[in-house]
């Protein structure tokens, strides 16, 4: 939520057009960073080996849904490919961060 007030006050001081894919794109990621959150907390039961196999597919899955999403919303919106990209890109960061904080606060508790 604090990402698309942040957005939204971005776009209302550079000039920006305000888009509902801002929106779709945060949603999204959001979604897509719980669903890996779940997968992830597998890991906790595993032992060995076993431990790394939830990670990896998690990341496969977020890269690969990720990847799908992107083609999808630039290709409907061909005329805002930079400005979507860049959110995009900036957006998947900042879950990125929250995911690896999680991660890291479950593994060292």
């Amino acid at each position: 939520m604090g990402l698309m007030i942040l957005t939204y006050l971005l776009t209302l001081f550079t000039g920006i057009q305000w888009d509902i894919n801002y929106v779709l794109i945060g949603v999204f990621l959001f979604l897509l960073s719980t669903l890996s959150h779940f997968i992830n907390l597998k890991a906790e039961h595993q032992q060995g080996r076993g431990v790394i196999i939830p990670y990896i597919s998690s990341t496969v899955i977020k890269l690969l849904l990720s990847s799908g999403f992107l083609i999808i919303i630039v290709y409907l919106n061909r005329g805002m490919v930079k400005e979507l990209v860049v959110l995009f890109l900036i957006y998947y960061a900042v879950f990125s961060i929250v995911e690896i904080i999680l991660v890291n606060r479950r593994t060292t508790v």
